[in-house]
């Protein structure tokens, strides 16, 4: 299907950092400013779930598990 491209501890911090952006345009932002940025956080999120970057494929970043695909 994909080629993962985000290692696993940058998976971690992609997730950690995502849900901090996240839980952070909630509390301290109340403009709908805070739903974009909740939205960023939310992508970060995702990207560290799935261990796939758009962003990375498009600059040509290739990371574990290069050879293979998920199946």
């Amino acid at each position: 299907m994909y080629v993962k491209n985000v290692p696993n501890v940058e998976r971690f911090v992609r997730m950690v950092v995502g849900l901090m952006i996240c839980t952070g345009a909630f509390i301290w932002l109340t403009t709908p400013w805070s739903w974009v940025i909740a939205s960023t956080g939310f992508v970060a999120m995702l990207s560290g779930l799935f261990g796939f970057c758009p962003a990375c494929s498009l600059l040509g970043r290739k990371g574990q598990g290069a050879n293979k695909t998920n199946e």
